[in-house]
């Protein structure tokens, strides 16, 4: 007789609603069939055994020097990231290329997973893979330790953070391949953004100092005063890049009927507050106002400069499925708006970040000497305060005017349009510019005012000459005022669009009747086509 089956204990039933990431499950089995991923890992390892077998067999090792182990830590770290750094991030992205080709781009839509979930599936997949790489390399870094010159937690730290920093690069990928643009500039941007930043990195690693210190900083005992910051400031803002890959990838992937960019700026809103937060920490530990003014104002500046760029290339049209989302009280309404699809939402809310952010340092500023009881260090924050407002003012003037141009110029072309003029209406005057006026005076344009070109005025800035600099903000209001005028019905139209929405009091008559056909008489309905 069969026996009955034991229902499971209750504290165990959660156990049944956890199940794995299909597409983790997906690329994993590829990668496993794949015989790149295999030859790559076999191929490391040879190199490393040749690389270890020569430290051991070279006229260096009969003198038992104390520097040995440190190279040989530094040959085996070069080899894995030249590996890792490069084969894995084309490996990733090269597939998620392949998932966006139109001929399986459906794949990504039939599925009843969220764009998240499928992200975050292809990034633990590529991690995994990561961790094979590291694993097969580990060993030999850890023999390194044998031959002196290098101590266990400098390799311990120093594989960690080569981890952390290859998914970072994996995200990367990820987020290029997810990118809508053509083929041909996903790979320019590879080899002229991506390259130079994996060797930067690599360089950076293998050449810093800070990380060879943890050892001597445990053993010495300031491993908690000094080592510990920097490891969680590093992770910190490794692990906020992260995220901030991980919600650009999930917003390209979202289908346009959706609020596609909720996500991302609830967490930009986030990020920005924790990266206060942490300069504001760092500047009270070090009793140095100058790392929360400046550093935070740089990072409010970049991330409102390029919240701009990225706002401008979005569609303004809100589907019916977004407009059920909308509060109808009007305040929750107001601040809904900011995180909304559309242009102008994003502008607006690239403006609060760049400019809560240089209202929070002025209010920091105040209260400086009252929490620390000493001075700020500061005296030239009128001259700050004037080339932020300068700059900032030129930016949301040349966002403007592009996005006019493709509206009144180009409305059927696509909406990254403005993107480009974008960058072309900061790039070509200042060029002509100085190609005229070196004509002309057979001089440059560093001590030459001209007022409404943005890019001179960085040397007015640089210089700190203060008449420049009014001139130019002067210049830049007025195009402000300018471009705001002419975009003035599209703003009035985008506040008056953005309502709850409603369905239609009277139904929409049928013009035509429908005629059943024998053959159509067990088929169902034609479903309504969705927005």
């Amino acid at each position: 007789m069969s026996e009955a089956v034991k229902p499971t204990p209750v504290r165990f039933a959660w156990l049944r609603s956890i199940e794995l990431n299909a597409v983790l499950v997906k690329d994993l089995r590829q990668a496993a069939r794949n015989w790149s991923v295999t030859g790559a890992v076999l191929l490391m390892m040879a190199i490393f055994f040749m690389v270890c077998l020569a430290f051991l067999l070279s006229d260096e090792m009969a003198g038992r020097g104390n520097y040995l182990g440190a190279q040989l830590f530094a040959s085996v770290a070069g080899v894995m990231m030249a590996v890792t750094f490069i084969f894995l991030p084309i490996y990733v992205g090269i597939r998620s290329i392949a998932e966006r080709a139109s001929t399986s781009a459906d794949l990504l839509y039939i599925t009843t997973m969220s764009p998240a979930r499928i992200i975050a599936g292809k990034f633990l997949s590529g991690a995994a893979l990561v961790g094979i790489f590291f694993t097969a390399a580990l060993p030999f870094m850890v023999f390194s330790y044998l031959l002196r010159g290098i101590d266990l937690p400098t390799i311990l730290l120093t594989v960690g953070y080569l981890y952390v920093l290859n998914c970072l690069l994996l995200l990367a990928a990820m987020m290029l391949a997810s990118m809508r643009i053509h083929f041909i500039f996903k790979i320019l941007i590879a080899l002229f953004v991506g390259l130079p930043l994996i060797f930067y990195s690599m360089a950076a690693v293998l050449g810093t100092a800070v990380i060879a210190g943890f050892g001597g900083a445990l053993s010495g005992g300031r491993f908690l005063a000094e080592a510990l910051p920097i490891i969680l400031t590093i992770l910190l803002n490794i692990g906020l890049a992260g995220g901030l890959l991980f919600f650009l990838c999930v917003s390209f992937i979202t289908p346009r009927t959706a609020n596609r960019e909720f996500p991302l700026r609830v967490y930009c809103a986030v990020m920005w507050a924790v990266v206060g937060l942490e300069l504001g920490v760092w500047a009270l530990a070090e009793d140095d106002w100058k790392i929360f003014g400046y550093g935070f104002g740089i990072f409010c500046g970049l991330l409102g400069a390029l919240g701009v760029f990225y706002a401008i290339g979005q569609e303004d049209h809100l589907s019916v499925r977004v407009r059920r989302d909308i509060p109808r009280n009007p305040l929750r309404r107001a601040v809904a708006f900011l995180f909304f699809n559309g242009a102008f939402s994003g502008l607006k809310l690239s403006i609060v970040f760049s400019f809560g952010g240089v209202q929070l340092i002025s209010a920091g500023l105040e209260a400086w000497p009252m929490l620390t009881g000493s001075s700020s260090g500061i005296h030239d924050r009128i001259e700050f305060r004037t080339g932020f407002l300068m700059l900032g003012l030129y930016i949301i003037a040349h966002a403007l005017m592009s996005l006019w141009i493709h509206r009144t110029w180009m409305p059927t072309r696509s909406p990254m349009w403005p993107r480009l003029f974008f960058l072309v209406s900061i790039v070509i005057p200042y060029c002509a510019t100085f190609v005229i006026y070196y004509l002309f005076t057979q001089d440059f344009l560093e001590d030459t005012t001209i007022p409404g070109i943005m890019l001179n005025s960085l040397y007015a800035i640089a210089d700190g000459d203060e008449k420049s600099v009014w001139a130019h903000l002067i210049a830049a209001l007025v195009l402000t005022v300018g471009a705001l005028a002419l975009n003035a019905k599209w703003i009035f139209r985008r506040l008056k669009d953005f309502k709850p929405y409603e369905r239609p009091k009277t139904p929409v008559a049928h013009t035509a009747s429908v005629t059943v056909t024998p053959s159509a008489t067990h088929e169902g309905p034609t479903p309504p086509k969705l927005d």
